[in-house]
């Protein structure tokens, strides 16, 4: 059965609630807010994870939407020489 749309506000919430148990995951390099789901970004993509994820997603809120992308590492950015970094 279909989830019910979640406002901002919903999706801002949930991913607060998932995003330790999610990034405690190895393969797990980030995770945000896609327009109708908690994005949980990969550092690389297998099916099993894909399944690990689902359900200690479904532990802590059965049935809430993820949506995964591979994305690889993420890496803090250092500025370019003379350039200052955004405020």
């Amino acid at each position: 059965m279909p989830q019910p749309t979640r406002t901002a506000q919903q999706l801002a919430e949930l991913k607060k609630r998932l995003s330790p148990a999610l990034l405690g995951h190895a393969a797990v390099s980030g995770v945000g807010i896609a327009p109708a789901a908690v994005r949980v970004y990969l550092k690389h993509d297998d099916v099993s994870v894909r399944a690990q994820l689902r359900a200690l997603v479904d532990a802590i809120e059965p049935g809430a939407p993820i949506d995964c992308v591979v994305s690889g590492d993420f890496k803090a950015q250092t500025p370019a020489r003379g350039r200052k970094p955004p405020l």
